[in-house]
């Protein structure tokens, strides 16, 4: 019902409308609007053809359905709530007397993640030259990190120094 009055109106007082608010601009301006105009309704035209849609290769227009009247609105809305009713009924199982822990929704997805971290720490260690625990470190690891600890704490002892002599 809205389209029968919204038709009309955009294909002839639109256009109207147009010429008033554009007829003191240039030319060039009013002259794009009315080609523009005219594709557009030439276009739509087109495109509600059957024969173009089926030549173009379009689907065909659907036509809207009849609006339904109240009472077979009614008798939808019945028949709707019956089937819900007896899928709740068909549905209900009783509980069970088992304890058994079941999974969650997200539990799967968090021990996925917990496998990828697993692997990612392995490879890391691999990489690294680790081979055993993850605490364990090779000894040429170990014995470079002792040399740079000796380093660093003559460095600060250094600074200390420094500093305690006021030279800083």
């Amino acid at each position: 019902m809205t389209s029968n009055i919204i038709r009309p109106l955009m294909y002839y007082v639109m256009p109207g409308m147009f010429f008033l608010f554009t007829f003191w601009q240039p030319a060039a301006l009013q002259l794009t609007f009315l080609v523009t105009t005219i594709f557009g309704v030439v276009q739509g035209r087109l495109f509600q053809n059957a024969r173009f849609r089926q030549w173009a290769g379009l689907h065909p227009l659907i036509k809207p359905q009849a609006p339904l009247t109240p009472e077979q609105r009614r008798r939808r809305q019945l028949a709707a709530m019956e089937s819900k009713l007896n899928m709740a009924q068909m549905s209900y199982e009783a509980p069970s007397q088992a304890t058994t822990k079941k999974k969650g929704m997200l539990s799967g997805v968090s021990s996925y993640f917990e496998e990828v971290r697993k692997r990612t720490d392995q490879m890391v260690r691999d990489r690294a030259g680790q081979r055993g625990n993850p605490g364990s470190r090779p000894k040429g690891f170990v014995n470079r990190a002792e040399a740079y600890e000796g380093r660093r704490r003559k460095e600060l002892a250094a600074e200390k120094e420094y500093k305690r002599k006021g030279s800083y």
